[in-house]
């Protein structure tokens, strides 16, 4: 009875300032890049 939950992708047009936050987020995690945690909360403090 238990199916993989398929979440639709392309919620990036409905908020695409909130996707790039995410984005931005993940790719600190995963050490992409080094300043994006920093963009990311002067983002959320203006």
């Amino acid at each position: 009875m238990d199916q993989p939950v398929q979440l639709p992708y392309p919620r990036q047009r409905d908020h695409p300032q909130f996707s790039k936050l995410v984005n931005q987020i993940l790719n600190r995690i995963l050490g992409k890049r080094e300043n994006a945690v920093y963009n990311a909360e002067r983002t959320v403090n203006l």
